[in-house]
């Protein structure tokens, strides 16, 4: 008889981790859909939102959990936030929540956590000037591509890298090397918003080169990434680019076409692109002999 009860009980405790373990994966599989969406959220630039969500889960994830996979949870956000701070220009918000995130990720072996914060924090140095640290933690997150073999992260560590160049070193051969690299490695990999910086840049140095055209090839497409993810800054600072493009050359109608473009997406991205897309205009117009037209755009 006390065999029959342990063999019930056996039976009952295999019954119960089995039901508990249902219920944790599909537990994870809600917070990882959660965490993706407040991850969308801030690709599309709705970051209000995605920070108000990603506070929430926050609280519920470091009251509640502390296994590695909540953990895991718990610095996407930590990293997103960060991310998100650095784009408002927050950067001391941005380094104090990356540098804690970096920290946990490499205690916790979370290698892609970690190599992604210390990109990110490579881009808060930049943004402050600060080239030492700036590659510092480039160098780190690259350390940590090769020891474990994240090749997905390499385009944005190249992208850094030629951004590097280009702002510290003045070394515009450099610059284009990494950039045309990162390029290779976006594609690989299928990573537009690589895609898109690589690109973007790419353009920039053939446009310093006086290759307009090739400069317009590889400008032009960005601009349907930024209004796919409803980003009217960059969106509109690429027509304004693209005006600028085919003014130097010396294409004035198509130079206006992407002036008028950009001028009337401008409501929808801050004041300082505004200012700058309107003074263009004025440059655009009086370029082109239509004084009133200039004059209206130089009271803007």
């Amino acid at each position: 008889f006390g065999f029959i009860i342990l063999n019930f009980m056996q039976r009952i405790f295999f019954l119960f981790m089995l039901i508990s373990g249902h219920f944790a994966m599909a537990q994870n599989a809600a917070l990882d859909k959660e965490v993706q969406r407040i991850e969308h959220l801030a690709e599309y630039n709705q970051y209000a939102e995605a920070e108000k969500k990603a506070d929430s889960l926050l609280l519920v994830l470091e009251d509640k959990y502390q296994d590695k996979k909540h953990i895991e949870y718990k610095l996407r956000l930590l990293l997103l936030k960060g991310r998100m701070y650095e784009i408002k220009e927050e950067n001391n918000k941005a380094l104090d929540v990356l540098l804690k995130t970096v920290d946990e990720a490499e205690s916790s072996k979370l290698y892609k956590i970690a190599c992604h914060t210390n990109i990110i924090l490579a881009l808060v140095y930049e943004k402050l000037n600060t080239p030492k640290l700036a590659k510092q933690y480039l160098d780190a997150a690259d350390r940590i591509r090769k020891k474990h073999n994240l090749e997905e992260l390499y385009s944005t560590i190249l992208v850094r890298r030629s951004l590097y160049h280009r702002w510290f070193t003045k070394n515009i051969d450099s610059a284009m090397y990494y950039t045309q690299k990162a390029l290779v490695y976006a594609k690989k990999y299928n990573n537009e918003y690589d895609i898109t910086e690589a690109s973007v840049m790419t353009g920039v140095y053939e446009y310093g080169r006086k290759n307009y055209l090739e400069a317009a090839k590889y400008i032009s497409p960005a601009i349907q990434y930024y209004l796919k993810t409803k980003n009217y800054n960059d969106a509109s600072s690429m027509y304004d680019n693209m005006c600028y493009i085919y003014v130097a050359a010396n294409d004035l109608e198509k130079a206006k076409l992407y002036s008028d473009t950009a001028y009337n997406i401008s409501h929808k991205a801050a004041l300082l692109y505004q200012v700058g897309i309107s003074k263009h205009r004025y440059e655009l117009f009086e370029a082109m002999n239509n004084t009133d037209s200039a004059y209206f755009y130089l009271k803007k």
